[in-house]
């Protein structure tokens, strides 16, 4: 047949002909496929080309297939090795059917980057190449930055090894800076060799990174008994690098060890950027030591806590060089105790021995002095968790004196937790002070029975303040955040809104409606210290605010300008996540009621003077009338001891009432010790029910707590006939 076509149609054919079989090629590959299989380079590339050209079913297949075959590492390799890989990923993982795959290759990619940068193997061969031509010796170079701190180990090994041929080492020597500030860690304590070659090396590359973070190490290694003559070569190498890691401050080299690894550990704690550690996402980080005969050795830990394990570490190293640098000791307590807050649920830490006591115990055993300056830290960083546990352990082991003892800067970080945005630092605090049974007032004893009365009245709400001046949007404003879960307190006037705040028992939030003044609202919380953390939403927006906004950190704005339910709800529930701590849940808030009922029992036990009391008698009271059976025993024994008539009255009714029987018998017992101790103070109608109650019979073990009380009340004689008449049931 085609023998009969002219050239021209016959032409035509064929073109048809590859038109097709083109056609069915790129719709079915495995067709027309070759006999040998694709390598996976070859496998990435078709992945990438029918992501561009979406054919989400071609790409599935291979996609699917690399999955099947590759090695995390060589996955990593070929995105890196292919231009724009990571952004086709991102972009197939839009196409249908693609997303889960997707998310499968590049969590392969970052395993995969882990596993190279660290592979000993790939590492050497990248040294080696530095000692190769010019195309070989920029392609180890880039490899090896890639690694960073990885490699540093190995890049040292090479520098002390004597074969290593001098052009190698000399290259070494060159590039040790390109590793740039996740290599001042790892030289900064390999400068404990005592190989004074490689120690000038070092300080010549920590001199040219120019990172402050090196200074305390160079000016430990001055110290060496070896480095001692002023015309020695490595000596002068350090002297200067110190200098250019100082930004050319010369009196740095007469600062104190002791100083300088104190202001390091400082920047570990407040983690500071130029010291965060060289990390993939969830993996570890690694904590370095010298071991003179072996090298640099690393040890990894979680990275949630390096920066807690450096900050004990300088913290140790400060006091080595000056057993006197007392503020080194509080640094490393707050350091200690947050490494354990901050460590991973199901993770340890490998540097803290097995048997080696938890960060209580060191709290323990520390100064009351320290832990004061551990608390005051911790409220300045906003860290509930620290504080509450500060807080503890001065309750258990220090006295009234010197717990409201000021620091030397004159702060009370204790008293000033009595007004800390966070309840259960603020509750804890009272609680504390007021055990402690102080005998002399001090500067905001008479805060400790208020915020003990409102601990009792505590039930887990949200306290929102609204403040607005347009009336019509406080109105809006508080039905919102009242429908957000928050008990609302609103204020017009700017100049009443502190007096407002203090309407609640507790403030977990403020809203600022449109059109009001809202730096104004900004400012007069700010300067109160206990509202520094407290969490302000904006309905407003625009340049100023926003850089309040960034500035301070607690503050969400809401660009609208109006009331908008859903954005107001959106923004409350951010704007707790900025909280320092949390609201108290119903347990928590049930917990503390009892607790707080409890400490003014102690005190009313003891007859402490410097308390009154008597202020949290109300509160008590309508503790009773909660439907809470612990609280209503605990606020009952805790009105035996308020010498108060009110305080008396309460008490028998609750146990003459008609709930729960062992509450009452409680109730009953809480009233005898009241009249043993202040006289009887019940009220005629009572004591005429009290004798009805006795005469009628009924619950033996509450007839008896109720005749208990009834003898201790002394009744006049005439109500005693009554009683014996009582007992005659014969007719």
């Amino acid at each position: 047949m085609l023998s009969n076509l002219t050239p021209k149609a016959s032409q035509r054919g064929w073109v048809c002909t590859w038109v097709l079989v083109c056609s069915l090629a790129a719709s079915c590959p495995t067709i027309f496929a070759d006999e040998t299989e694709p390598t996976l380079d070859q496998q990435w590339k078709d992945l990438l080309h029918y992501i561009n050209i979406a054919r989400p079913e071609l790409a599935a297949s291979y996609g699917k297939a690399i999955l099947e075959k590759a090695a995390d590492k060589d996955i990593y390799l070929m995105s890196v090795n292919h231009s724009d890989s990571l952004h086709t990923l991102r972009k197939g993982a839009k196409l249908e059917g693609m997303k889960e795959i997707v998310e499968d290759l590049l969590k392969k990619v970052d395993a995969g980057y882990e596993a190279w940068q660290k592979d000993p193997k790939q590492i050497d061969e990248s040294i080696a190449m530095l000692g190769k031509g010019l195309q070989a010796y920029e392609l180890g170079r880039q490899r090896i930055r890639r690694s960073g701190e990885f490699a540093i180990p190995l890049l040292i090994q090479a520098l002390m090894d004597p074969k290593t041929p001098k052009l190698l080492q000399e290259r070494i020597v060159t590039m040790l800076e390109d590793l740039g500030r996740y290599a001042v860690r790892p030289y900064s304590v390999a400068l404990q060799a005592k190989d004074l070659q490689l120690v000038g090396f070092l300080a010549n590359a920590l001199g040219r990174i120019e990172y402050p973070a090196a200074l305390p190490r160079l000016r430990e290694a001055l110290l060496r008994p070896d480095l001692q003559d002023p015309d020695n070569a490595t000596r002068k190498m350090i002297l200067a690098a110190m200098i250019s890691c100082a930004g050319g401050d010369e009196s740095v080299v007469k600062k104190s060890p002791a100083e300088l690894f104190y202001r390091l550990g400082e920047e570990y704690y407040q983690r500071a950027d130029s010291i965060l550690p060289q990390t993939v996402e969830g993996s570890k980080a690694f904590v370095w030591f010298w071991k003179e005969g072996t090298g640099l050795v690393s040890r990894p830990v979680p990275e949630e806590i390096l920066c807690d394990v450096y900050a004990m570490r300088m913290a140790r190293l400060a006091l080595k060089y000056d057993a006197t640098y007392s503020p080194a000791v509080p640094l490393w307590l707050s350091a200690c105790l947050r490494r354990e807050i901050d460590l991973p649920k199901g993770q340890t830490d490998p540097l803290w021995g097995k048997d080696q006591p938890k960060a209580e115990f060191y709290a323990l055993a520390s100064s009351p002095r320290y832990l004061q300056s551990v608390l005051a830290r911790a409220l300045q960083d906003g860290n509930v968790d620290i504080a509450t546990r500060v807080i503890a352990t001065l309750g258990e082991n220090t006295g009234a004196p010197s717990l409201v003892a000021p620091l030397a800067d004159g702060a009370m970080p204790l008293v000033s937790a009595l007004g800390y945005p966070d309840k259960n630092v603020r509750f804890l605090a009272a609680e504390t002070l007021m055990l402690a049974m102080p005998t002399q007032e001090f500067y905001g004893y008479e805060v400790v029975t208020s915020l003990i009365s409102d601990a009792l009245r505590e039930e887990g709400k949200k306290y929102a303040l609204v403040v607005a001046q347009d009336p019509d949007m406080r109105n809006d404003a508080v039905d919102v955040v009242r429908g957000a879960g928050f008990e609302v307190i609103e204020e017009s006037n700017l100049g009443q809104i502190l007096a407002a705040a203090q309407k609640a028992v507790g403030l977990d939030a403020v809203f600022v409606g449109p059109k009001t003044q809202a730096q104004t609202v900004v400012t007069t919380f700010r300067k109160q210290a206990m509202y520094n953390y407290l969490p302000i939403v904006i309905n407003q927006s625009g340049p100023t605010l926003k850089t309040l906004a960034e500035k301070d950190g607690k503050i969400v704005l809401i660009d609208s300008p109006e009331i908008d339910a859903a954005k107001v709800t959106d923004a409350l529930k951010q704007a707790m996540t900025l909280a320092a701590g949390k609201p108290l849940t119903k347990e928590q808030a049930s917990e503390w009621a009892i607790r707080a009922a409890d400490a003014i029992q102690a005190v009313g036990r003891r007859d402490n003077v410097i308390y009154d009391i008597r202020r949290a008698t109300t509160a008590l009271i309508e503790a009773l009338n909660r439907d809470d059976a612990r609280l209503q025993v605990a606020a009952a024994d805790a009105l035996a001891n308020v010498d108060s008539p009110e305080a008396l009255k309460a008490i028998i009714t609750l146990a003459l009432g008609e709930g729960d029987e062992k509450v009452r018998i409680a109730a009953f017992q809480a009233a005898s010790r009241s009249v043993r101790r202040f006289g009887n103070r019940g009220d005629d109608a009572q004591a005429k029910t009290l004798v009805e109650l006795v005469t009628a019979g009924g619950s033996q073990p509450l007839l008896e707590a109720a005749a208990q009380l009834l003898g201790t009340m002394n009744l006049p004689s005439e109500k005693t006939p009554d009683l014996i008449e009582s007992t005659d049931k014969i007719d």
